[in-house]
């Protein structure tokens, strides 16, 4: 068990836990790929929706979304 130092007792009296740095292993990477790609298609859907006149914005956002939620997927079960 953890001594009660004045930075934890701090800390736990404000409801805050100590951070952990974080591990990057190759999903992170992934993640960050995907999360780039998924931005890139966003602001491609926006802009083909307000500046272009074809229904393909609708495209380009669905497969944004399931990029986006493979990425999720990844997030989720990875732990």
């Amino acid at each position: 068990m953890k001594q009660d130092t004045p930075n934890n007792m701090e800390e736990r009296r404000q409801g805050r836990s100590p951070r952990h740095p974080r591990e990057r292993d190759s999903f992170f990477v992934i993640r960050n790929i995907l999360n780039v790609i998924f931005m890139i298609l966003a602001v491609t859907g926006v802009c083909i929706y307000f500046f272009g006149n074809s229904p393909a914005w609708t495209y380009v956002i669905m497969v944004a979304v399931v990029i986006k939620m493979f990425e999720s997927v990844l997030r989720f079960f990875h732990r």
